[in-house]
């Protein structure tokens, strides 16, 4: 029995990288589930925190008076940038 096909070439060598590549596919790996399982929840974190970072304000640009400035400017974040401006002021 010959086990090459009408080209010349080997068959068995296809069905066991076939068998193979099935393998890979349908092998539930521990070390593969673990890497995803900390992907995901890293993936979870960043989300959380980019949520709480958008319910302080971070990411806005917002126009307030002076008044407004140590309230808003101080407290909920540890960093803050600030511009200051003057309506009436010319280059």
């Amino acid at each position: 029995f010959d086990n090459k096909d009408n080209d010349g070439f080997d068959n068995d060598s296809d069905d066991s990288d076939d068998d193979e590549y099935n393998d890979l596919l349908n092998d539930s790996n521990a070390e593969l589930e673990a890497i995803r399982e900390r992907r995901i929840r890293e993936m979870r974190e960043m989300q959380m925190k980019k949520a709480e970072q958008k319910s302080l304000g971070h990411g806005e640009v917002r126009t307030i008076t002076q008044d407004e400035f140590l309230p808003e400017c101080t407290g909920k974040s540890e960093w803050v940038a600030v511009h200051f401006f003057h309506k009436e002021f010319n280059r």
